[in-house]
């Protein structure tokens, strides 16, 4: 908050305490956590195995310069999920991930063409119903490693579509996986605020 702006409510407030002898100065912003926002918790299925994961999620490495020394020089790696990888969302979010309209982003700064260990960017459009603000679609953006089973995790503003325009969030995912032949789960847990059909 700007420090200018609040030197002249403190001086007003000081001059109204003169006058009334007893005053209850608010605060400007709203407290933590009474923002609009309320917590969900959901979580994100994918059905595949590691054996079959390279195909699900076929990476771009072309433009990763490898050294003598085996090691890469940091570059973008480009991953295109396919519709095998589609995702099933359920908890306060109920829908599903379509994989194929993702855009995944990776930095490859160490390893082999192979490995899944770099930071990576995950843009992944949902088709859901969320609990308590309605149906429609929003993108989420996901920001974490592939080496981690941890991530963060945001709405990308302006992309709410159908009842969920104006949807706003934020949080954090753990993932794990259930095999061998098993699937991959991330749960999600954050604050949501609805938008414009629930002010």
């Amino acid at each position: 908050m700007n420090l200018l702006r609040r030197a002249p409510a403190r001086l007003a407030g000081a001059a109204v305490l003169v006058l009334t002898a007893s005053v209850t100065i608010g605060t400007v912003a709203p407290a933590s956590g009474d923002d609009g926002r309320h917590p969900v918790q959901f979580t994100l299925s994918n059905a595949a195995t590691p054996a079959n994961a390279s195909q699900e999620i076929p990476s771009d490495f072309s433009r990763c310069h490898l050294n003598p020394d085996g090691s890469f020089d940091p570059c973008v790696v480009p991953a295109a999920p396919v519709a095998g990888f589609d995702g099933t969302i359920a908890g306060d979010l109920v829908g599903v991930q379509r994989a194929a309209k993702e855009a995944l982003l990776g930095v490859l700064v160490a390893g082999t063409p192979t490995s899944v260990d770099w930071p990576t960017v995950d843009l992944e459009p949902l088709d859901v119903t969320v609990a308590g603000c309605g149906t429609g679609s929003f993108v989420l953006q996901r920001d974490g490693n592939n080496g981690s089973p941890d991530a963060t995790w945001h709405i990308v503003p302006h992309t709410g579509r159908g009842q969920l325009v104006g949807i706003s969030g934020s949080g954090t995912s753990v993932g794990a996986f259930t095999g061998p032949g098993g699937t991959f789960v991330d749960t999600f847990v954050g604050r949501i605020r609805c938008g414009e059909h629930h002010d």
